[in-house]
């Protein structure tokens, strides 16, 4: 269940029921965009959060959500368990008119070197230039998996692998 409070009485001011199980959710200008897990599958949605009503959704079948973004009134940038980014249009998925999975802009591949999020986390900015956080190499025999920080550039279309890092546990 989410609720949304007034920043002054802190009295609810919505609330609205999330099936499912929440991975990720970001919160901007009366929008929140959440990313759940339904069974097997992965959904993206977003809520009016004045209204409480659901305006987009979309099936991302078995992918997992690790984080999410809203950038302004320009995008939502979401990232799975395993590196892909994806950059979604807001006036696109706002335009009721147009199917959910046409909001879909760019995605940007996972490094064939990743295996899983292990935690950290996303900034983005207007520019289109978003961090973010630690994921595992996977394993090579004899050796151990490092964390490593992916840096993409939807600017340049380009993304970077930066290591070795120090050991970190």
């Amino acid at each position: 269940m989410f609720e949304i409070r007034s920043t002054e009485s802190f009295t609810p001011l919505h609330s609205f029921p999330v099936q499912g199980i929440v991975s990720a959710y970001h919160y901007l200008n009366g929008l929140l965009v959440i990313g759940k897990r339904i069974g097997n599958s992965q959904f993206l949605r977003v809520w009016d959060t004045k209204t409480g009503v659901s305006i987009w959704n979309v099936n991302l079948d078995k992918e997992k959500i690790v984080d999410l973004r809203i950038i302004s009134d320009k995008y939502i940038v979401s990232v799975n368990d395993h590196g892909e980014l994806k950059q979604w249009d807001l006036h696109t998925v706002l335009d009721h008119a147009v199917p959910a999975d046409q909001a879909l802009l760019h995605r940007i591949g996972s490094s064939k070197n990743l295996s899983s999020c292990v935690g950290g986390g996303m900034v983005a900015d207007e520019y289109q230039v978003v961090l973010f956080g630690f994921f595992r190499t996977a394993p090579i025999k004899g050796q151990k998996e490092s964390p490593i920080i992916v840096s993409l550039d939807f600017m340049k279309g380009q993304n970077r692998v930066k290591r070795p890092l120090p050991q970190l546990y």
